[in-house]
């Protein structure tokens, strides 16, 4: 019926079964239900969306006059134009028809069929508008009824109707490949797995050592499961031992049966540890050697880089200057008063590397304090400033 509906109209399947479960809440309200309200929801909705401009809005005013119908506002409205809403309701259960469809029949029976009228029975306006739609539109209502209610079988066609076209019976045919190839390489598998199985383990141990862990696993797993089926039993014949013959001894046996898998399962869990640390112990043991080794050799690399920088940085920064200082004095040999300074000369040797500019500027302040020093010894008995 929805498919049907969908090909009538623009309320499409897709909008149905988004907002029908809400619409159909409140249509069984009214007393309707199967599948000759799933027609009627159907029908209502292609029709009312015609006056709407989307299908949400549509259904939410489906929605709303159903539940409109039966408030209390719209209830005295309705009895103040001489019609009685509970009469109108039981009309329609006793002739198996939407309350709807009697309700817009005593609208235009009593005259009040025009805008102005219907805003006096139903102030909301989304409630108005769908009832006016249904109003406005009641034959093609009923033929689209008519239409949905004997949609049986829609589905059904449409499939034949696709199923015959060409690209859905190549996708048959494809899918039917598709199948064979995946039995055709099941059975191929179970023939070639175990001895292609067989000499992998024999090429290579690590596979072995692998394949076995699996096995292994495998049957740790189905011990367990035995375990869980046998602890099962075991309640179950303990719940009610009356129901079991011999229900003490069969305990018995399912207590050994456990404790048998228990002892197998560490048997095995056990065998894994110590396949695991034999595997791992001489690949551990290399493994931490290469890593100190690497270590040392990125250590020895890193001091010397350090120490090529640290030389730079010395020769760059530091500088010695070692001056040598020869005074010599001229004269007549006379009184101290009479004696007049001579020339004084001043060699100094200055080694160092760096910024040339730096070098010369601390040389000429060194110098000159030399000289100044050098005078100041010199003369300090003289009464001569330097």
């Amino acid at each position: 019926m929805m498919v049907k509906g969908d090909k009538l109209g623009a309320f499409s399947a897709e909008d149905m079964a988004r907002n029908f479960p809400q619409i159909a809440a409140v249509t069984k309200s009214t007393g309707r239900e199967g599948l000759d309200a799933v027609a009627e929801m159907v029908a209502q909705a292609q029709i009312i969306r015609r006056g709407f401009g989307s299908s949400s809005e549509a259904a939410t005013a489906q929605r709303e006059i159903l539940n409109k119908l039966f408030s209390p506002e719209v209830i005295k409205n309705f009895a103040e134009s001489g019609m009685n809403m509970e009469s109108l309701n039981k009309k329609a259960t006793a002739e198996n028809r939407p309350l709807v469809d009697v309700v817009i029949e005593a609208i235009e029976k009593n005259g009040l069929g025009d805008k102005f009228d219907l805003a006096g029975l139903v102030q909301d306006t989304n409630a108005r508008a769908a009832l006016e739609a249904l109003k406005m539109n009641g034959d093609l209502y009923k033929e689209m009824l008519g239409q949905i209610s004997g949609a049986n079988g829609v589905v059904d066609k449409d499939l034949q109707t696709v199923q015959e076209l060409p690209i859905e019976k190549e996708r048959r045919r494809e899918a039917a490949r598709n199948e064979g190839w995946r039995k055709l390489g099941e059975v191929w598998g179970g023939v070639s797995a175990p001895f292609a199985d067989f000499f992998s383990r024999m090429l290579s141990d690590e596979f072995d050592k692998l394949r076995t862990n699996e096995d292994r696993d495998a049957q740790i797993s189905t011990y367990q499961k035995r375990i869980e089926e046998a602890r099962a039993t075991k309640s179950q014949i303990e719940a009610n031992p009356s129901n079991y013959p011999g229900a003490d001894f069969q305990i018995a046996d399912l207590k050994a049966e456990i404790s048998r898998l228990e002892t197998a399962i560490s048997a095995l869990k056990s065998q894994s540890g110590a396949a695991l640390g034999q595997s791992l112990g001489p690949a551990a043991e290399k493994s931490m050697q290469d890593y100190k080794e690497k270590i040392s050799i990125e250590g020895d690399a890193a001091i010397g880089i350090a120490k090529e920088k640290a030389a730079q940085l010395k020769a760059a920064f530091s500088f010695t200057a070692t001056p040598t200082i020869s005074p010599r004095f001229g004269g007549s040999s006379g009184s101290p008063a009479a004696a007049q300074p001579a020339g004084l000369s001043l060699t100094q040797h200055i080694s160092g590397t760096g910024n040339p500019e730096r070098v010369a500027a601390a040389a000429s302040r060194r110098q000159d304090r030399a000289i100044r020093t050098a005078r100041a010894g010199a003369l300090h008995d003289m009464g001569s400033l330097a």
